[in-house]
């Protein structure tokens, strides 16, 4: 370059070398070798990697088995490996697939090392280790992999091979997150819009996806979309919400085509379409979104808006445990322990209770702990290990097992009597909205079994698992208030609450609506309808119903007077034990020697 050329003359020199170059191009192109030999000087990696962004995984691996002859390029390896992991260009492979990332691992490549770590947690290619997969992605961590910083989170999010700590979970989200990581980011809302880890700011969860939707984070998008739908701190917006679903779709994200989905089933800002739910949700099955196929899978078990089909439920179950995700490995156990689609076979129900069990499943630990207790599955029984695994269960928040711990602390079952202890687990499930813990608790607190006797704090409780109509805490709460124990008395709420467990033929409801109808307690005195109550609880064995049934008899009280029908239901309520029943034939029988 020539030192005393103006700029002017130097950038009209550059322009016409720029415009001979462009034609020097074209005509390469035109001859239809030019563009080709520019394409084969480029590295086979990079080849590779612009076929692979272009989707043509096919044509991508050549270039890759050519990287790796050429320069053992770990990069390469990975790629291949990853290659065989999505089926993309070959036929899926696991094992093929972990033996190129351990190939690649092994010379430090960080995000080789992460997807070993993911292998390990899946259990595809290796037996599953959710230790190792922590360890590795801890390792891919610490070599600068912001994927692995996301894994780590998400291990602490799930308990995958570290003991669950959403608030953890968190932490690591928001390194990766800062980092750049749209993945994270669109964690980091999640975390936010459900509370996980922290409490719930909708605002800072939109802050979130919008990063992650900044880098066309499909998933982000849908998850942006729940928001509108729910009107999660943004004005509910349906056609919103779908608009967002369908730019996932486009991007190709399956839990956007799932959302979608759920948008035609529920008719959000359309009219409810179940053919075109179901195309999403197979599209997006179809492209292995595990979630997807464990709704179709439920769909077919329920036979919920499609003909029942276990077998293509078990299968869909099948193949979304195949891929690691613990809800569908413990329901294909389940499938296995009950011969549900698939025939009976306790073996592959245990492996498959205890792959999703070491996948961080609740759900299995309580159903292992069920087999240890009552010696099912092939297993030995042992309540001291069902005690064992429905703890670490109930540590995971799991209702049903919380439920159980209490019952082996109130029974002694594997573990010593504790009935402090069992209301201690009670009151953690009946915290979580569970309504049968709430009536137990409350009926431990009414009857002080483990705890001082407290009124107020059963009617609380009964109230609470009514409110969800749990059939036994109606009739309680009626009875608080009838006899104004931890509330106001107040015979008419009594009667209504009754009433309501009475409509669900709960034999004491049933005695006890007909006592009101008979006496005018809270309700209108109807001496007919105390019989038609008293009937039903008596002809269902209550000793109750039977007797007072026998009083309406021998008094004519809303039926004929017949002495006969009298001692019959009186005479079957004795027979139960009924004391005042004892008491009246005793009498009765009195009566009749003396005339």
């Amino acid at each position: 370059m020539d030192m005393d050329e103006d700029d002017g003359t130097r950038e009209a020199k550059r322009e016409r070398r720029l415009v001979i170059l462009a034609l020097l191009v074209v005509a390469l192109a035109a001859l239809g070798w030019g563009s080709v030999q520019l394409y084969e000087a480029m590295h086979p990696l990079e080849i590779a990697k612009r076929l692979l962004r272009a989707h043509e995984g096919e044509r991508a691996i050549p270039h890759l088995m050519r990287a790796i002859a050429r320069d053992n390029s770990a990069e390469a390896m990975r790629r291949l490996g990853s290659c065989y992991w999505e089926g993309d260009g070959v036929p899926r492979d696991d094992a093929e697939a972990v033996k190129w990332f351990s190939r690649a691992a092994e010379m430090g490549e960080a995000e080789a090392i992460n997807n070993l770590g993911r292998a390990y947690e899946l259990g595809r290619g290796v037996e599953g280790d959710p230790g190792r997969a922590f360890g590795l992605y801890r390792e891919a961590h610490q070599k600068g992999s912001l994927w692995g910083t996301n894994n780590i989170g998400a291990c602490y999010s799930n308990g995958i091979g570290v003991k669950r700590d959403r608030k953890e979970a968190l932490e690591w989200f928001r390194r990766a997150a800062e980092g750049g990581l749209a993945k994270a980011q669109s964690n980091m809302g999640n975390a936010y819009q459900y509370g996980y880890g922290v409490e719930v700011d909708y605002a800072e969860a939109i802050k979130w996806y919008k990063k992650a939707i900044d880098q066309d984070d499909a998933d982000a998008m849908a998850r942006l979309g729940d928001c509108y739908i729910f009107g999660r701190g943004v004005p509910e917006d349906e056609a919103k919400g779908v608009e967002l679903f369908r730019r996932g779709v486009q991007l190709g994200s399956t839990y956007a085509m799932v959302r979608l989905g759920w948008a035609y089933r529920c008719g959000w800002a359309m009219k409810p379409d179940l053919g075109e739910a179901l195309r999403w949700y197979r599209k997006a099955a179809d492209l292995g979104d595990v979630s997807a196929m464990v709704i179709l899978a439920g769909m077919y078990a329920r036979g919920e808006e499609v003909e029942k089909d276990n077998e293509e439920a078990a299968r869909l179950y099948a193949m979304a445990a195949q891929r690691g995700l613990p809800e569908a490995q413990n329901n294909l156990a389940l499938c296995y322990s009950k011969g549900i689609g698939v025939p009976q076979n306790d073996v592959e129900a245990l492996r498959w209770y205890r792959k999703a069990a070491a996948a961080g499943s609740a759900a299995a630990l309580y159903n292992i702990a069920r087999a240890y207790r009552k010696g099912k599955l092939g297993l030995k029984k042992d309540e001291t290990e069902a005690f064992h695994l429905f703890c670490r269960a109930a540590e995971e928040g799991n209702i049903a097992a919380l439920r159980k711990v209490a019952q082996c602390y109130l029974r002694g079952l594997g573990t010593e009597k504790r009935a402090d202890l069992a209301n201690h687990y009670l009151l953690l499930a009946a915290n979580r909205g569970d309504a049968e813990s709430q009536y137990k608790y409350a009926i431990n607190c009414f009857k002080g079994i483990g705890v001082d006797r407290n009124y107020e704090e059963a009617a609380k409780w009964f109230l609470a698992a009514a409110e969800q109509n749990w059939t036994p805490a109606c009739f309680y709460l009626g009875i608080c208030y009838g006899a104004g124990r931890g509330v106001t008395r107040d015979t008419v709420q009594a009667s209504q609450w009754i009433g309501r467990a009475a409509a669900q033929d709960y034999l004491p409801a049933l005695t006890m609506m007909g006592v009101h109808y008979l006496t005018g307690t809270g309700v209108e005195q109807d001496f007919a309808k105390a019989v038609h109550f008293l009937r039903r609880a008596a002809e269902k064995g209550d000793a109750g119903g039977m007797f007072n049934l026998g009083i309406c008899y021998s008094a004519g009280k809303g039926v004929e007077k017949n002495m006969q029908e009298a001692v019959r239901w009186v005479s079957a309520a004795a027979e139960k034990g009924h004391a005042e029943a004892k008491k009246f034939l005793q009498a009765l029988q009195s009566d009749q020697r003396e005339k």
